[in-house]
């Protein structure tokens, strides 16, 4: 369902409609088609649209977000001063602050509930 709704922006989450879902994948190395060792635990934030499909807009915005921090990472916040006036380029502190509220940090029940769910 999840590959229907992000990859095939199909109308398959009408429960969460105008809603912000969060959403973690898990990537793991199967042994014996079983899960074996988790590689990694990815969290992310997505908005559902009225009908059911994922945000375009929203997806594209954090998909930028994401190149911007891969490649160089956000811009720190920079003071210049003219004609007297202090002005103060925080963009970047903005934009990371977007990152961390797209991507949440996972509780540690959470955590162990995703174990839980793949090793028994």
């Amino acid at each position: 369902m999840f590959d229907d709704f992000y990859s095939r922006n199909l109308c398959v989450l009408t429960k969460y409609a105008n809603q912000t879902i969060s959403v973690v994948m898990a990537i793991y190395t199967l042994k014996n088609r079983k899960p074996s060792e988790i590689i990694r635990l990815d969290s992310m934030r997505l908005r559902v649209k009225a009908d059911g499909s994922i945000d375009e807009n929203h997806q594209m915005e954090g998909t930028s977000l994401t190149l911007e921090k891969v490649h160089g990472g956000f811009a720190r916040s920079t003071v210049a001063v003219s004609n007297g006036a202090t002005v103060i380029d925080a963009k970047g502190k903005f934009k990371e602050r977007q990152w961390q509220q797209r991507h949440p940090k996972l509780s540690q029940a959470l955590v162990t509930k995703i174990y839980a769910a793949l090793f028994s």
